[in-house]
């Protein structure tokens, strides 16, 4: 068994029978052609156990943008070289499409980068020039999130932004849209620890146990929850702090292993 330990959630992977839903699968990936429940799923995971990456980017087309998802994530690999070089050696970005139908993209980074900077590469990126009637300064926006518990109901379009869900939808003549979202760097404060199958067994009972407690405090559960006992499953808002109080993690010491 696996045990991935994040700054909010935490993973219980049995590896004999395969891996929860929220894991990438194996294999060949295929062609995508929209956004998955389980992609969101894990981007949720992701953005939710990034707490330093508070900063919010948005790079935005003029009037005329590309239809191909290669040439739009040509020009993300671009401005991602840059913040780079300004700092930003990690961090996560997701793909949305506005109503007019062009991409743009969202990155959560650690740290504010100089904005004229940043405007003028990704306007050279996308062969946009200064004073064409676009909105030149407009075309990337910088932010903080005041409240960083919100960022990822932000990226997935849960909560109070369900209204814009139709943003992950994918516009007709829209091709090889790609991946919707992806990290450089090493953006994810996590730890994962191997188990062997007795002590996974009694790890397994005492998330089970704190995350179905933490549930009984929410307001909305969308589902009930089950464990099947085969593949694993994410207890949400199980955290480091909060399982490093229970007995048995004091016990087996698994909180001091070594990354």
């Amino acid at each position: 068994m696996e045990l991935w330990l994040g700054s909010t959630d935490t993973v219980l992977i049995r590896r004999q029978g395969g891996q929860p839903a929220i894991r990438p699968g194996g294999g060949i990936r295929g062609v995508i052609t929209g956004y998955s429940s389980a992609s969101a799923r894990r981007l949720l995971l992701t953005v939710r156990n990034m707490p330093n990456h508070n900063i919010f980017v948005t790079f935005t087309y003029p009037r005329a943008y590309p239809a191909n998802g290669r040439i739009c994530k040509e020009h993300l690999h671009r401005v991602k070289a840059y913040m780079k070089r300004q700092g930003a050696d990690s961090g996560c970005w997701f793909l949305e499409f506005q109503e007019r139908g062009a991409p743009h993209f969202h990155c959560y980074i650690k740290d504010r980068i100089e904005i004229l900077g940043l405007v003028k590469a990704w306007n050279r990126i996308i062969g946009t020039a200064d004073g064409d009637g676009f909105g030149y300064m407009n075309s990337v926006d910088i932010r903080k999130f005041r409240r960083p518990d919100r960022k990822a109901a932000y990226a997935t379009k849960k909560a109070g932004y369900a209204t814009k869900s139709a943003q992950k939808v994918v516009p007709d003549g829209f091709e090889n849209v790609g991946r919707f979202w992806g990290v450089w760097g090493k953006p994810v404060a996590a730890q994962t620890i191997q188990l062997s199958p007795s002590i996974g067994h009694r790890v397994a009972r005492v998330i089970r146990k704190l995350y179905q407690k933490q549930r009984k405090t929410w307001a909305y559960q969308q589902k009930r929850f089950q464990d099947n006992g085969v593949s694993g499953f994410v207890a949400w808002s199980v955290d480091r702090e909060l399982l490093s109080l229970t007995t048995l993690f004091r016990y087996i010491n698994l909180l001091e292993a070594v990354p």
